[in-house]
Formats: structure tokens, C-alpha cells, sequence
């Protein structure tokens, strides 16, 4: 009799918004449907023809750099004459945040940190002209040059490395061949702005003879695996750039056709041409990613749906999710995005969120289609029931991304474009889930036959209703104050005891802001050559390393890259192995491996590391910096604190503890260095764990409540003559401080949204108990699966907010219509629970059983996808087991103080 009478109050009721914006896509079929393809097609176009595909977004970072060459062959030299006298006309540009210089024996560098009003290239052309216009005089013949930064290409200039090598021919001649290929190259497509060559040896005026001279400053080395073995020739790069607007991976087909060519073409067979590192393989990488994600996530909507709505449920959920996606592609597009790493991170994400409001209305209709005939009226009580409510539940999702949008630093200017596209995504399917939903249902719609009596799905559905009714059942039971007052206690202790649970669980995580990866594509190995090492010991010492490379890895490497900037003091090598999904081991048990091969060598200190998508890791990312305005004081302190800290340990938050592995102290034997201009000497430190965010946190309280405590540690010197620098940690640190603060921000705006929703101060409180109910599975699943909490859970727990608050709003939002139509709370509520189990089941194990795939494909988004999957389940346990005794204690609270107002207006 309830749901008749629903029905008939429905019908007689004047249609809202909602039902007005779906009526008018169903009823105009026609341009509806021309509407819907011609969108899905640029859509489709948009993704496999019109985006411009990259590495990264191309952001501006506020660095820029300052080169110096000066063949004077004593550092000391260099800094008094040329270095120092520059960084001071650096201090005085107003531009200026923070300047880092480093003199060496021939030249030296300053790296320059702009103000956030800065663009690099805006930064550098002040630089020039505070340079160019002070009264600071250096020497003529110092050569002095202006670059800027750019994170997102290698080298921080250079959109794609070509190597020119060759195992037998000497350096001038690969330079000679190099020369000519880039410049060819340059010529013959209009794409490649600049191909230079990188060259190994530095020209310049030597200041004792005032003659030019020569002297190699860099190497490099290129290997290539054929038939399982690493063949590694001296090399030298070419740095090309690219055209704005260039499509990657499109142009990359043509560059490798070109180079294949000039190799062949070459009259010295002996040397060979090959792209030593670019973005186009890992951009396919991700987008073939995505592609299999998203038709698996589309086949598993489909069996969910099959099993607990029915199959014309499951292609219309499948339907619906292709065109989400499709439409916010073409609006990304139009938007002049590109399609990149970030951009497909949040395309992937977008996989379990999507979901939400497509199943929810596809099974509502569905549901209306049992009691009504009339498809139209079905759609229109369907609207009716859950738009309003649904609406709340996407704006809310779409809110808890928004703090992700004041992530500041150089790292908040690469991710912003991933909130953008996930609130996007959530508003479309919004739409899509209003207006597009009902009109395919329309087009597929057909009588539904009367089910097989021994369909095996009828009986798990059956077993789904037989669920929602004794849940029903058990609400509506507790009729006595006793059974009231049991239930509600029994309620509020089970989801305490979770709720406590959750404690033990989160002390035993770590935290690190950018894990490490579980596994990778990409190696990366640090050289740090003692000091003293000249060109040709640094190249010695790497073409042993190289064969150790070859022997460990064996088959699982395809090619190895210097890169064109090793020298005598450093050298960074990028490997790239067999995909992972073809190795039987993992890169993380190949950098073990490798790492105990490679600490063998002498002379220099070799850190072995995985490369992903995330920021890279530091080998030693714990600086302490001690100012050496008194040369030997601060010696005496330095080699004091690297007795202290060598082999100490530290301890995390949760109890746990570290130890500090490797020290690093070279004093001013290798560089001279100035921040702002004051002298220092470096102190570094890496850990025996890669949870660097909370280690180098806890090894700065070591330092200053042990170490600086003592002052017999650092004789001469006061505790203001100390200072830390974390490097791209620290810039990591107060980008995630950011988002933190927002927090409590975002909390506010969904309470206000709440409020208005549902015209009340408390039942948004209500509502909101799904955010600690997710907590413990957040907790477990990042426990089982060794995951720490970090920028990626932080992520999955943005997204966990809004679809469990989804949840509640939709069982609150239906036993609030039930109160209108004067039933009772408890009646109310059990009947929100009776009809909103089996969606609220459907849409949490699609979302769950889409996100698989995620997790499986790819570790990167692993630890993402588990808080996700976690917070889920717990949340949507909790959520049917205890919210709806919280709901009728709210209700019944409200009752008697309603009550006793009432009787104290009366007295």
C-alpha cells in the first residue's frame, strides 16, 4: 500500500527541474540521439586524433640557471673572480627568492629561485639584466650564459635525446657525425625547432696563458641490448625540441623512421644513430593503460549490472560510462589540454568514480519499471526519487577534489590539471546519468520477458532482496524501548570498535609523501666519484659499472643513457627494462640485485633507484648546511656531525626506526658553494628506508635536540650558523601542508552544501559519519598490502569522501521523502534500506571490481586504487549495518526536544 500510494503522489506532483531536463532529451529522440553521437565522436576523434599528447603539462617552473665557464683550473679562482661577484648582482634582483651557487675548477653554475610571480624564462631575462647592468666587474674572457628551466623535458631543455655513438671512433668524430645529423634533422622537419649537439668538450680562454683551449668536461655512454647482452658505446647527444603543439607520440614514428636513415646512411658503418630517451614509449605505455582499464571496467559494469539489475542494465551503465568519458575528453580538448601523464591519471581514476550516478539511476528506473509499465512515468518517479539527492552526492565527490587545487609549489603546477579533470569527469556523468541514461533505455527498451524459474541470477537476486527485507525487518522490529535502546547500542559498538580498530592499524604505516614504486619500467643509477676523480677515471670507473649492469641484469635491460651530463664529479645513468609484465621479477628486486653488485666499485659511491612518474628520489635527500664563513671551524663541525650522525638511528612517529646508512662530507674539495651569497659546506645522509617524508623529519629533531645541544660539537660556530635543506622534499612537504589546510575547509563547504541540501544543521553531521567509517578499511588495506600513506592515499581518500558520503545522503534523502509522506522514522528508514540495499551494493562492488584492474596494471596506482577499494567496503558495511540507528537516535532526539519545546511554548 506505501509504494501505491507513492507512485500516485509522484504522478500527481508538479514535475521539478530534474525531470524537466531529462523529459526534454527524452522526448525530442531524434536530436537527442544526433546530439549524443556527434559528441561521443569528437569525443573518440579528440582522444586518438586532435590531443596533443606529452610527457607532462608543460609548466614554467620560477628556475632558472646562470653557467659560467672559466678555465682557470682552480675553483677558488673561480669563486672569487667570477662566481661571487656574480651571485652578489643576482641578490639584488628583486626577482630573486633564493640563489644556489657551485664554483668548480673551470667554470660553476647558479641555480636561481624566482618568486611564484615568476615564469623561468621572465626569471632568467632579469637575471641577465641585473647582471648586465651592475657594477660587478669579472673577468672578459669568463663566458657567462642564461638558461631556464623546464621540468617537464630531460636536461630540463630538451624534449627527446638522440645518440650518436660508436664502440671504436674517437670523440671528434662522433661530435662531427653529431653536428651533422642534427643539423640535418633540423632542416628536414619543420617540427624540430632545435637539434644541438651536447657537447663533451667545453671551449674557452685560459686566464693564465689568454690562450682558447679545450678540455673535456662531460661524457656519455648508449647501450643497447641485442640478443640478452648490453653493448655500450661512447656517445654523444643530441638535444632536439619540438614544435608548441607537436603531437609526441605521432612525430616520434617520423623522428625514429629519420634516424634509422641517417644511421643507414652513414659513411662510417661503425657509428650509429638511436633515441636515446623520450616521452613517446611511456605516453603509449599510459594510454594503452588506460584503453585496457577502461574496456575492462566496461565488461565488469556490464557482469555487476547483469547479476544484480539485468543485462539491458549493464550495457546501459557500459554505454553511459563510454560516453562520460568521451564527452569530458572532448571538453578537455577544447579546453586546450593535452593528453599526458597527469591528464590520464585522472582519466583512469575517473574509472571507479563515474560509476556512481550511471548505476544509481539505471537501476532506478529499472526499479520503477517493475511498478509502472509506462516507461516514461517510470523515468519520471525514477528522476524524481533520486536526482536531487544524486546531484548532492556528485557536488560533494566533485568538492572533495578541490583542495588538490591549492596544492601549491612546482608540484601543484603539474597536478592541477588532474583535479580539473576528475570534478570535471563527476559533473558530465552527472549529466550524463540525467539526460542520457533514460533516453538509451528508451532506445533499447522492450517488453521484459518473465524469468527462467531456474535462472541462477533470480535466486542472487532473490538473495539480495531476501537481505534488504530482513534488514527491513530488523529496523522495524525494534518497536519496544528495550529492543530500541539494544539495537542503537549494538549499532554505535560495532562501528566504535572499527572506528578504534583503525588506530593500531594507521601507527604501523609509514609516511612518505611520493613512494616508491613496487615495480618500474625505468632504473636510475647515481655516481658520486670521490674527489680528485678526473674525466677519464670518472669514464673508466663507469665502463666497469656498465658491465656490471650488463651481467646482473642480464635480459631484462633494453638500453642505458647517460644523457650527456656526466663530468668528473657526478654521473646520472636512465635504464630502461624489458616492460614488467614480461619480467619475472620486479625492478625493485633488480635494484637490490644490482645495487649489492655495484657498491664493489671503487673511487666512487654508486645508488641504485627506480624511476617512475612520481617525483624522483634523492640517494641523499638529508642536508645540513653549516655556514663556512670560518673555514676550519666549520670543518671541525661538519666531520663532528658526520661522526654523529653515521650509523645512528631515528625514529618514526609510530615507533618504528631507521638508520642512517651513508654520510657524505667532501667539504670544498669538489665545489665551492653559496646560498645567497654566504659560504657553505654540506652535510648529507640516506637512509636504510625509502619513507623519506617522516625520516628526514625525524633526523632534523635528532640534529637539533642532540648534536646541536652539545656546543663542544661545533666549536666557533652557533646554532644560527646551521641550517637544512630537503631539497625537492621539502617543496614536497609544504605542497601536502597545503592540501592539509584545506581540509577542514573543504569539511565546511560540504557541511554548508549539506545544509542546504537538506534544509538542516544536523543531519549533514549525520551524514558525514561515512567519512570515519571508511577509515578502518582505509587502514587495513594499506597494511596488507605494504602501502604507506602518502600523496596517492591522500588522493583516494579525497575520492573515498564523497562517494561514501554518497551513500548516506541517498538512504537519508529517501527515508526523508518517506517522513513526508507521514511515515514513521523507524518505517522511513526501513524502507530506505529495503530500497536502496541492492543499489547501494551495486554501485559500491562495481566501483570496487572496476578499480581492479587499476591495481593490477600498474603499480603506480596502486596504493590509490587500495585506499580506495578499503575505504569502500568498510564504509559501505558500516553504512548498512549502523548509519540507520544513528539516523532514528537523530530523529528520536529531535522528536523530544521538539517536544519539550512544544510543552514549554504551551506552559
Amino acid at each position: 500500500m506505501v509504494k501505491k500510494k507513492s507512485i500516485k503522489k509522484i504522478r500527481s506532483t508538479k514535475i521539478g527541474l530534474f525531470e524537466k531536463f531529462t523529459l526534454a532529451f527524452y522526448d525530442h529522440m531524434k536530436l537527442s540521439v544526433l546530439f549524443w553521437i556527434s559528441i561521443f565522436i569528437f569525443g573518440f576523434f579528440s582522444y586518438t586524433t586532435f590531443m596533443q599528447r606529452q610527457g607532462f603539462p608543460q609548466v614554467s617552473v620560477p628556475i632558472s640557471l646562470v653557467k659560467i665557464v672559466y678555465l682557470a683550473n682552480d675553483k677558488a679562482v673561480v669563486d672569487k673572480q667570477v662566481t661571487s661577484k656574480l651571485v652578489e648582482a643576482v641578490q639584488a634582483d628583486p626577482s630573486v627568492e633564493k640563489s644556489t651557487s657551485t664554483s668548480t675548477n673551470n667554470g660553476g653554475v647558479i641555480v636561481v629561485q624566482h618568486t611564484d610571480k615568476f615564469t623561468s624564462g621572465e626569471g632568467s631575462k632579469s637575471i641577465e639584466s641585473a647582471i648586465t647592468n651592475s657594477t660587478v666587474k669579472i673577468p672578459p674572457n669568463a663566458v657567462v650564459e642564461y638558461s631556464t628551466i623546464d621540468a617537464a623535458r630531460f636536461n630540463n631543455k630538451y624534449d627527446v635525446l638522440v645518440s650518436v655513438n660508436s664502440p671504436s671512433a674517437n670523440l671528434e668524430t662522433i661530435i662531427e657525425n653529431a653536428n651533422v645529423i642534427g643539423k640535418s634533422l633540423d632542416a628536414e622537419f619543420e617540427e624540430i625547432t632545435n637539434a644541438e649537439t651536447i657537447s663533451p668538450i667545453t671551449e674557452g680562454i685560459n686566464p693564465i696563458s689568454k690562450k682558447p683551449g679545450k678540455i673535456q668536461t662531460q661524457f656519455d655512454w648508449q647501450g643497447i641490448s641485442e640478443d640478452g647482452e648490453l653493448k655500450t658505446n661512447n656517445s654523444v647527444v643530441i638535444g632536439i625540441n619540438f614544435a608548441e603543439g607537436t603531437d609526441l607520440v605521432k612525430f616520434n614514428k617520423l623522428l625514429e623512421s629519420a634516424i634509422t636513415e641517417h644511421s643507414e646512411n652513414l659513411s662510417d658503418k661503425d657509428i650509429a644513430v638511436v633515441q636515446a630517451v623520450g616521452f613517446a614509449e611511456s605516453i603509449e605505455q599510459q594510454t594503452d593503460s588506460l584503453q585496457n582499464n577502461l574496456f575492462e571496467g566496461l565488461l565488469i559494469v556490464i557482469l555487476i549490472c547483469l547479476i544484480f539489475i539485468g543485462a539491458r542494465a549493464g550495457l546501459t551503465a557500459a554505454a553511459a560510462m563510454a560516453v562520460t568519458l568521451s564527452t569530458t575528453i572532448a571538453i578537455l580538448y577544447a579546453g586546450g589540454a593535452t593528453l599526458n601523464t597527469i591528464t590520464l591519471f585522472g582519466l583512469v581514476l575517473c574509472l571507479g568514480l563515474i560509476v556512481d550516478d550511471i548505476v544509481i539511476i539505471t537501476e532506478s528506473i529499472d526499479a520503477q519499471r517493475q511498478k509502472t509499465k509506462n516507461l516514461r512515468e517510470a523515468v519520471t518517479i525514477a528522476v524524481k526519487k533520486i536526482a536531487r539527492a544524486s546531484s548532492a552526492g556528485t557536488f560533494t565527490t566533485a568538492l572533495a577534489f578541490a583542495p588538490l587545487l591549492f596544492f601549491g609549489g612546482i608540484l601543484g603546477k603539474f597536478i592541477k590539471i588532474m583535479p580539473i579533470t576528475i570534478i570535471l569527469s563527476l559533473v558530465v556523468s552527472l549529466i550524463v546519468s540525467l539526460a542520457f541514461v533514460p533516453l538509451f533505455i528508451r532506445l533499447v527498451h522492450f517488453e521484459k520477458k518473465k524469468p527462467h524459474k531456474y535462472n541462477p541470477l533470480e535466486y542472487l537476486r532473490s538473495g539480495v532482496e531476501w537481505v534488504a527485507s530482513s534488514l527491513s525487518r530488523i529496523i522495524v522490529s525494534a518497536d519496544t524501548t528495550k529492543k530500541k535502546a539494544i539495537y542503537s547500542l549494538v549499532a554505535i559498538l560495532v562501528s566504535l570498535t572499527f572506528l578504534m580498530a583503525s588506530g593500531p592499524l594507521y601507527s604501523k604505516l609509514k609516511f612518505d609523501i611520493f613512494p616508491t614504486p613496487k615495480d618500474s619500467n625505468e632504473l636510475q643509477i647515481e655516481y658520486s666519484f670521490i674527489p680528485g676523480t678526473t674525466i677519464d677515471k670518472a669514464i673508466d670507473i663507469t665502463r666497469k659499472s656498465n658491465d656490471i649492469i650488463s651481467d646482473t641484469l642480464n635480459e631484462n635491460i633494453l638500453r642505458i643513457s647517460y644523457q650527456g651530463n656526466a663530468n668528473e664529479r657526478q654521473a646520472t645513468a636512465r635504464i630502461t627494462l624489458t616492460p614488467y609484465e614480461e619480467r619475472e621479477v620486479t625492478s625493485t628486486e633488480l635494484v637490490t640485485d644490482l645495487q649489492q653488485q655495484l657498491d664493489s666499485v671503487e673511487n666512487a659511491t654508486i645508488t641504485v633507484s627506480q624511476l617512475s612518474a612520481g617525483p624522483p628520489k634523492e640517494r641523499l635527500p638529508f642536508v645540513v648546511q653549516i655556514k663556512a664563513d670560518d673555514q676550519r671551524a666549520a670543518d671541525i663541525a661538519a666531520n663532528n656531525l658526520v661522526k654523529f650522525l653515521d650509523g645512528n638511528e631515528v625514529s618514526r612517529s609510530n615507533g618504528t626506526t631507521a638508520s642512517i646508512a651513508e654520510t657524505e662530507y667532501t667539504g670544498e674539495l669538489i665545489t665551492i658553494t653559496r646560498i645567497n651569497g654566504e659560504r657553505v659546506v654540506q652535510v648529507r645522509a640516506g637512509f636504510d628506508a625509502d619513507d623519506t617524508t617522516a625520516i628526514v623529519q625525524s633526523a632534523k629533531s635528532l640534529v637539533e635536540e642532540d648534536y646541536l645541544s652539545e656546543p663542544s660539537n661545533f666549536p666557533g660556530l652557533g646554532i644560527e650558523d646551521f641550517g637544512f635543506d630537503f631539497g625537492s622534499e621539502s617543496d614536497n612537504q609544504e605542497s601536502f601542508q597545503t592540501v592539509i589546510a584545506a581540509l577542514p575547509i573543504l569539511l565546511l563547504l560540504m557541511y554548508l552544501l549539506l545544509v542546504f541540501q537538506f534544509k538542516s544543521l544536523l543531519q549533514p553531521l549525520l551524514i558525514l559519519l561515512a567519512v570515519p567509517f571508511s577509515f578502518f578499511g582505509v587502514g587495513l588495506a594499506l597494511n596488507l598490502t605494504n602501502n604507506p600513506i602518502s600523496f596517492f592515499t591522500m588522493i583516494g581518500f579525497f575520492a573515498l569522501i564523497g562517494i561514501s558520503v554518497n551513500n548516506t545522503i541517498l538512504l537519508t534523502d529517501f527515508a526523508n521523502q518517506g517522513r513526508k509522506r507521514g511515515l514513521s522514522p523507524r518505517q522511513a528508514m526501513a524502507g530506505a534500506v529495503h530500497e536502496r540495499l541492492r543499489p547501494l551494493l551495486t554501485t559500491t562492488i562495481t566501483s570496487v571490481c572496476a578499480l581492479i584492474p587499476l591495481t593490477l596494471s600498474d603499480p603506480f596506482w596502486e596504493s590509490l586504487s587500495i585506499t580506495l577499494i578499503g575505504g569502500l567496503l568498510s564504509s559501505a558495511f558500516l553504512v548498512i549495518i549502523s548509519f540507520p540507528y544513528f539516523y532514528l537516535i537523530l530523529e528520536h532526539s529531535r522528536n523530544s526536544l521538539s517536544k519539550k519545546l512544544q510543552s514549554f511554548r504551551g506552559k
